[in-house]
């Protein structure tokens, strides 16, 4: 099997068990059509015959294999074709993401205008909550953590995550950078420093990403994939 078919061996299994009955019949009409020399309705009930016949015969089962080879090629190729585009697509929204996280970065007074604005006042979700409320409702096995910098965290979340960039939390473990940043720090530590400290972590996440997205292109030759 070709390195495609091996990487998707899973999927095209599935496929393959709900495609079985169409690849036999097509293999089966390709053994029709190999019996018969014309177009004549006197030849088709022997022509079938023949054909039946040879469904335990050598030649029917290396057709049906090559049937299934032939198939299972050209899924495989749709599925790294969908996996380049996916992969390229994601390539694309971190190096925006990155950009606005260098306009974050360069812009003056960003605690203050991220206090400026209302909304959000704690981060959560993916089984993380950072909130400046030590009474606040959570499950046992949520990450719960408590600090005076919450609502500057959620403000800054917004704005990381609340545009179309196309870059989602689970992306890059973006989630577990905050909550470690926010466990790490203290409630007099200056919020421009935590900030800064949450920029610079993200900022290296998707970079990261970035290289192994280029990685996996290179070792899996996706490149063929792209037109």
């Amino acid at each position: 099997f070709s390195p495609s078919i091996k990487r998707h061996k899973e999927d095209l299994a599935c496929a393959l068990k709900n495609a079985r009955d169409a690849l036999f019949l097509d293999t089966l009409q390709q053994a029709t059509e190999s019996y018969t020399a014309e177009d004549s309705d006197e030849m088709l009930l022997d022509t079938l015959q023949q054909a039946m016949k040879s469904y335990t015969s050598e030649d029917f089962h290396k057709s049906l294999e090559d049937t299934v080879q032939l198939w299972l090629h050209d899924l495989a190729d749709q599925h790294e074709r969908n996996r380049a585009a996916g992969l390229s697509l994601e390539h694309t929204a971190l190096i925006r993401f990155m950009h606005h996280v260098e306009f974050l970065q360069a812009t003056d007074n960003l605690v203050g205008e991220l206090c400026q604005v209302e909304g959000a006042s704690e981060v959560a979700g993916l089984g993380v909550i950072i909130t400046s409320d030590p009474a606040r409702a959570h499950e046992p096995e949520d990450r719960f953590i408590v600090t005076a910098h919450a609502p500057l965290l959620g403000q800054l979340w917004r704005q990381l995550f609340y545009h179309a960039h196309g870059v989602y939390p689970r992306t890059c473990r973006f989630m577990d950078l905050f909550a470690d940043v926010a466990d790490n720090c203290k409630a007099d530590d200056e919020p421009r420093f935590v900030i800064e400290r949450i920029l610079v972590g993200v900022k290296h996440l998707a970079a990261a990403r970035c290289s192994a997205i280029f990685e996996e292109f290179e070792a899996d030759h996706l490149g063929n994939y792209i037109r």
